[in-house]
């Protein structure tokens, strides 16, 4: 081989996929023919630092795309606009803000080829940033997923956009006052807070989008406008992340069958109380799961605190049985559940031959409820529940593996230290489990199972804080 050049560029794109960005840039940067080579997947993403808009290299870049004389002109397919983590240069200097027609005009540019635009906002961005990014991205005509992380804040328009098939918005939530427990009512009636902005734009949004088939909405209010929206115009989703579960989500999951994937995160702001919590669980598991039983993938709903949603208190395994095609299974467990509870639960789901996991995550107690909704107004994170059920867990465990017919599974060890252990490897939690503030189990069926329908899973169990032996 006489040079670089005799290389194909399908192969050397094949190796510089598994590289990270630094090592791309410097393989990019060994000669032309590389540079071709590499630029497509290097220059695929379009970054412009939200918190470096005065630095001097951000304003030659914004001016390149405008002109499009850089490869992130020609093979950039998402933009992503946020603050980046890196120190800035003290030799650096600081120039005058960069106009918003300058920005305005650059992410123009990149419309006839941007398909996926995530969006962070702070509160220390420049009052202008907002709308002139929602103006620009409005115009982009391949634009197929949004995603939008900002601040729990008032007076923020969403941004009309129209055929889109993923839209992900999330709120950072922060501890909301309460009024949790019924000890005194207030003396004059307060009048119900207004709605908020994007509540009231949402359903536009939504209607816009008739091919929307992934859907996130994480926020500290209910969103019930956007499950209404999507009933009436009967809009099927097939993925869907929530943190908030109400009324209206269930009647909209009652409209069709075909949902993948399902996940209610573990809200640990949201603090209603059982007589609330319970009806919806019975609800979900009685009525909602049968109509998703054939194509759910991923069940996800780990709550907080104990209510109707967890094992030993759902009324939903016989539902969960019956979900043929789950690979990921989430959900919290109660303090006071019994072994023999667990071994009803781990005995026809540690049946299904597609599941990869199961993460256990022991919910709070009412009691550390109603402290935790004294404290929210106080305290940044609600109290840390103390490790707890290891030993029932365990021996729910043991026995239902060791009932299943043929040659038993490899003997199953514990770790009380930081980790529950199954005989085969550990593996950390920490990018899946990374916002929990709970411990969690988890089972992944293992690699030496006794017939060749578990044989391609690995074997599992850990803790949230722990890390790859």
């Amino acid at each position: 081989m006489s040079s670089l050049a005799d290389l194909a560029i399908e192969l050397i794109q094949h190796v510089a996929a598994f590289l990270n960005a630094v090592d791309q840039a410097a393989l990019r940067a060994t000669n032309t023919y590389l540079q071709d080579a590499v630029d497509p997947l290097l220059c695929s993403v379009v970054f412009i630092p939200t918190n470096r808009l005065r630095s001097p290299k951000t304003s030659a870049f914004v001016d390149a795309l405008e002109n499009g004389s850089t490869s992130w002109s020609r093979y950039g397919r998402r933009l992503h606009l946020g603050r980046t983590i890196t120190p800035r240069d003290s030799r650096e200097p600081i120039t005058d803000q960069l106009p918003s027609s300058r920005l305005a005009s650059a992410l123009l540019s990149c419309a006839p080829r941007t398909r996926a635009v995530r969006y962070v906002v702070t509160k220390e961005d420049p009052e202008w940033l907002y709308q002139t990014v929602c103006d620009a991205i409005v115009a982009f005509p391949l634009l197929q997923r949004f995603d939008l992380l900002r601040p729990h804040q008032l007076g923020r328009a969403l941004p009309r956009l129209a055929r889109l098939s993923t839209l992900k918005i999330s709120s950072a939530i922060a501890p909301v006052q309460q009024q949790p427990l019924a000890f005194w009512h207030p003396l004059v009636d307060l009048p119900p807070p207004p709605l908020r902005t994007d509540q009231l734009e949402l359903d536009a949004v939504v209607a816009a989008c008739p091919g929307l088939h992934t859907l996130e909405l994480i926020s500290a209010d209910a969103q019930d406008v956007a499950w209404e929206t999507l009933l009436q115009l009967g809009i099927c989703l097939r993925q869907m992340t929530i943190n908030r579960i109400t009324p209206a989500v269930l009647a909209y999951l009652k409209s069709y069958s075909g949902l993948e994937v399902f996940v209610l995160q573990r809200n640990p702001y949201d603090q209603r109380d059982p007589p609330e919590m319970d009806p919806l669980a019975r609800e979900f598991f009685e009525e909602v799961l049968p109509m998703h039983e054939t194509t759910l993938r991923v069940l996800r709903c780990p709550m907080a605190y104990e209510n109707a949603w967890s094992i030993g208190s759902s009324e939903g395994i016989d539902v969960l049985r019956r979900l043929a095609n789950l690979t990921q299974l989430e959900m919290s467990l109660c303090h006071t559940t019994p072994e023999e509870v667990l071994l009803s639960f781990f005995k026809p789901i540690l049946r299904l031959h597609k599941l990869e996991y199961i993460a256990l995550t022991p919910a709070l107690s009412e009691a550390q409820r109603r402290s935790s909704a004294l404290a929210t107004r106080y305290l940044p994170v609600p109290p840390r529940p103390k490790p707890a059920h290891e030993d029932r867990v365990a021996a729910a465990l043991r026995v239902a593996l060791s009932i299943e017919d043929g040659d038993a599974l490899p003997d199953v060890s514990f770790d009380h230290a930081d980790c529950l252990g199954f005989a085969a490897e550990f593996v950390t939690a920490q990018e899946q489990f990374k916002d929990m503030h709970t411990d969690v189990w988890a089972y992944r069926p293992g690699a030496q199972a006794r017939n060749a329908e578990a044989t391609a899973m690995k074997c599992s169990v850990w803790v949230a804080t722990v890390s790859r032996r």
